[in-house]
């Protein structure tokens, strides 16, 4: 279980690790004012609380309700938050599209697969790390059309996967050098944001929010399980649940 002071340790914490490897300036920058606005709406929510937490007038089940309440108006506070990484992960999208995806010739398809048939004919006898080289051979001497008949052979790719990945993280990084940065710093801070994010998912759940309205504010993928049931909640007396604030 995830409370309110544990989360605003963790972004605090998070704020203030400069030791994330690779990660440019400009990144941790960016990272702390998004991170700054969460820990503003976390900190605005921990005052609110309190206050509810201690009323001794109201009764443990009082205090459930009103903090489910609280928290789901909250909740709206981080919807910008999920749009912000939702921008991330499509230009990260687009940067994959154009660095790890190579385009077919414009020619009449019939003719484009009988080149890449008589292609793969030259690789057929070989054993498998002769053509894993060839591969990566055919990579750094930008052979896309090579590249493209070994992945696409009609009873699967003629390479492993392992070796796709490499031959084309090294033409990446090759042919488009800055696109290549920014993709490499943007994946690293989206996954310090996705780590947050998730924080907060866990927290407002917690919290008794609906989890359906928790996966839409904050633009989580909807099969991804990693959310507390209401069966884990239901578990949860409201004393235990008022506790556990703490």
């Amino acid at each position: 279980m995830l409370n309110t002071p544990s989360l605003r340790i963790m972004l605090a914490n998070e704020m203030v690790n400069y030791n994330r490897r690779n990660m440019e300036t400009y990144v941790l920058n960016r990272r702390n004012e998004l991170l700054g606005g969460v820990l503003k709406n976390v900190e605005s929510f921990e005052t609110v609380e309190k206050r509810i937490t201690s009323d001794r007038l109201m009764s443990d089940e009082g205090k459930r309700a009103k903090l489910a309440e609280e928290a789901t108006k909250a909740l709206a506070n981080f919807k910008g938050f999920g749009v912000k990484i939702k921008e991330i992960e499509d230009h990260l999208s687009q940067l994959r599209n154009k660095l790890f995806v190579i385009a077919r010739p414009k020619r009449d398809e019939t003719l484009q697969f009988l080149r890449e048939q008589e292609i793969r004919g030259h690789y057929v006898d070989m054993t498998q790390p002769e053509r894993d080289g060839a591969f990566m051979h055919a990579a750094e001497q930008d052979k896309d059309e090579t590249l493209l008949a070994l992945l696409d052979a009609p009873m699967g790719p003629m390479v492993t996967e392992e070796v796709k990945e490499r031959a084309f993280e090294a033409r990446a990084q090759r042919v488009f050098p800055a696109d290549y940065k920014t993709y490499e710093q943007n994946a690293k801070l989206l996954e310090v944001l996705n780590a947050m994010r998730n924080g907060i998912a866990q927290w407002m759940r917690w919290l008794a929010v609906a989890e359906e309205t928790i996966v839409e504010t904050l633009q989580l993928d909807p099969e991804e399980r990693l959310l507390a049931s209401d069966v884990e909640l239901g578990r949860l007396s409201p004393t235990q649940f008022v506790a556990a604030r703490s």
